[in-house]
């Protein structure tokens, strides 16, 4: 069963999205939400996603399992956040 070790803010996420208008469309910003709703529900019924410690490690499982191809908005956005968490380490 997935557990993830951190909470995260469903609105934060799509505001983030909203810094990347290339890869979030307004269309897929309509959806995203829903998108991430159906994500969390389908994650936590999968043994497969335990132990996920990171962003990293959520995103190499996602591909792994497919399931990248079923919710590409919400790997789309994984790779936001990781590369926005890159930019702000090379900021400090």
């Amino acid at each position: 069963m997935f557990k993830p070790k951190c909470t995260f803010n469903k609105e934060k996420l799509i505001r983030l999205a909203l810094f990347y208008p290339s890869e979030f469309s307004l269309m897929d910003l309509m959806v995203l939400s829903d998108q991430l709703d159906t994500y969390i529900i389908d994650l936590h019924g999968d043994d497969e996603f335990s132990g996920i410690e990171g962003i990293a490690s959520l995103a190499e499982k996602m591909i792994k399992t497919k399931k990248n191809l079923i919710f590409p908005l919400n790997i789309c956005l994984s790779n936001c956040y990781y590369f926005y968490q890159l930019q702000l380490l090379q900021w400090k």
